[in-house]
């Protein structure tokens, strides 16, 4: 999965810290994950997938 945020050099840092932390908050990633596993089920499959966060 790809967690994007935009970063306009006209922002603030303290907003833009703000957003990257909201974006890689663990519950809503979870969420995120979980959904995607339960789409798999919908085919018959089971998609093991190993997760890392990062930011790049």
């Amino acid at each position: 999965m790809n967690v994007k945020v935009s970063i306009s050099e006209n922002k603030s840092l303290k907003l833009a810290l703000r957003d990257v932390k909201k974006s890689f908050d663990k519950e809503r990633l979870k969420t995120i994950r979980n959904q995607f596993l339960l789409f798999s089920e919908q085919f018959g499959q089971q998609w093991g997938i190993s997760h890392s966060y990062m930011y790049i």
